[in-house]
């Protein structure tokens, strides 16, 4: 423990591990609902001291059925001793990690299972809109890396030579492949932790704000053929980030490519795993006063839905959130380029373009028609329903979340038989109507081959303009790059509605007289779900 004890004492110590340095937590009364700790040295549950010195678990539940903090025990999980009781029912995980703050000196630990009050959704509710406040003010988080359950235990023994990593590089690639890696709740357990040990099948190691370090504390060098890490995927990577500037909206899209692709074991869990994040950026992002719409930012709203998945998968398919979001997907997403450019910034989809008594208002408290439409020439179906633009909100968010656009739509062909196979999805092409055999394709789709198997030999199918360019060499004319294939839903029409799910996006390169000329109109109230 000597070389640990050092390490910690060395971070809160010296100049050069500012960064390091815990958060005071500050915890807003709320009635009921409490900061608690296990209190090691009276083997119970408590409330926090005052400015508590703590150390968090991070760690894979698994399928195990662990003693947790209910109503019902939590009298007696507060006396003295209370924890003897539960004592043989506790996972190995937590009572190593009970063990390990011990052998450091520390008294205080914070675990989720016995820390919240599970059987209260108020106490639930608020603690995980708190977990940026939990896992910054830890002095350290302990990382159960290796294990694939909480009954697995630390699996690295304490002991200083038992590290067989030998560069920081060799570590996160242990680190990357593990089962923790894997669980969502975990990701922002990462980055929000200004400090971090970890358990793994290689060892124990330390990660800091300065530094990784092995057991025996001596620091880990980086491997030269190796580029440097995302710095939003590492240790305390997204308190570093500047939320407040020209950062905000690359680190937030940065964490979500990052997290999206770990799991949950309730799909409800998908947006409450990311709380920690994005309660970060408290209403501004860039600078810009922003809110977010089901894990998308209002204020670059309209290009955050480019997000793109790498298969089309229908059986990832989350329906606890719509499908326009990455939420409602369980597989890893990437976002399109140009959201790194800062004149593309534009909260059309919630400007209400299409309402006229809006524009003096818009022209007062926001961007006005003008610069809106400049950045991103947006639908507007009162203006000319034959014109071309890119998505523009009808003004709303339904309930349950159904985005109401104005937006160009033209029905396209996609071929029956494949151009080729990556083993997960086949390559279609798709054309426009009416279609030849001999006619050149408008491009390529890659698609789920049993999804394309279960529709019509002709199979027809609406698409939407998502994103595009200023044409260079036509003044006034757009180019679109990118289309997003839209599945209709059965009773698509309901009250003038015209109900879509998302099925894929895809690049293309067509000019906005060509749109028009395949039959490109602009629809009023479509509605993604």
């Amino acid at each position: 423990m000597k070389p640990i004890r050092q390490w910690l004492a060395r971070c809160e110590g010296e100049a050069s591990h500012s960064n390091c340095l815990p958060l005071t937590i500050h915890w807003p009364a709320s009635a009921g609902v409490q900061f608690r700790v296990i209190d090691i040295h009276r083997r119970c549950i408590a409330v926090a001291p005052e400015n508590c010195r703590y150390i968090a678990l991070s760690y894979v539940w698994g399928a195990v059925d662990q003693p947790k903090l209910t109503m019902d025990v939590s009298n007696e999980l507060a006396k003295e001793g209370g924890l003897a009781a539960i004592w043989p029912k506790i996972p190995q995980t937590v009572r190593d990690a009970i063990a390990f703050c011990d052998g450091l000196g520390e008294r205080y630990l914070w675990v989720d299972a016995l820390c919240i009050m599970q059987d209260s959704p108020r106490d639930m509710r608020l603690s995980i809109l708190r977990m940026r406040q939990i896992y910054a003010a830890a002095k350290c988080t302990l990382g159960a890396i290796s294990a694939n359950t909480a009954s697995a235990g630390l699996s690295a023994s304490f002991r200083a030579d038992a590290c067989t990593c030998l560069t920081a590089d060799a570590l996160y690639r242990v680190i990357d492949l593990s089962p923790w890696s894997r669980r969502a709740w975990c990701y922002q357990e990462k980055v929000l932790s200004h400090r971090m040990i970890f358990f793994t099948s290689r060892g124990l190691y330390m990660q800091c704000q300065s530094g990784v370090y092995s057991g025996a504390g001596a620091p880990l060098p980086r491997e030269n053929k190796y580029p440097e890490l995302n710095r939003y995927n590492t240790v305390g990577g997204m308190l570093s980030a500047n939320i407040g500037d020209t950062n905000g909206l690359q680190s937030y899209l940065s964490a979500v490519e990052h997290y999206s692709s770990r799991t949950t074991t309730k799909r409800t869990d998908k947006m409450n795993a990311f709380q920690g994040i994005l309660q970060m950026y408290e209403g501004v992002m860039d600078g810009t006063a922003s809110t977010f719409y089901v894990g998308l930012p209002a204020f670059a709203f309209d290009l955050a839905i480019c997000w793109r998945a790498e298969q089309h998968n229908p059986e990832f398919r989350n329906p606890a959130f719509p499908s326009w979001s990455w939420l409602g997907w369980g597989q890893a997403v990437r976002f399109h380029p140009a959201m790194a450019l800062e004149k593309a910034h534009t909260n059309q989809m919630f400007a209400s373009l299409n309402v006229s008594k809006q524009f003096d208002i818009m022209k007062q408290n926001g961007p006005g028609f003008r610069e809106i439409a400049k950045l991103r020439n947006p639908a507007n179906h009162i203006n000319d329903f034959n014109g071309f633009g890119f998505p523009a909100s009808t003004g709303q968010i339904r309930c349950p979340p159904s985005l109401s656009l104005d937006a160009s739509i033209a029905k396209l062909s996609i071929a029956s038989e494949p151009k080729g196979s990556n083993n997960h999805n086949n390559c279609y092409a798709f054309y426009p109507l009416p279609s030849s055999g001999t006619s050149p394709p408008l491009g390529y789709i890659w698609l789920h081959e049993q999804w394309r198997a279960q529709q019509e030999a002709l199979c027809i199918i609406d698409f939407m303009p998502l994103l595009g360019n200023p044409d260079a060499e036509r003044p006034g004319k757009w180019t679109i790059k990118m289309l997003m294939c839209l599945d209709p839903v059965n009773g698509n029409e309901q009250r003038g509605y015209l109900k879509y799910e998302r099925l894929q996006v895809m690049d293309c390169e067509l000019c906005e007289e060509a749109w028009l000329n395949m039959g490109g109109v602009t629809a009023e109230f479509l509605d993604l779900v």
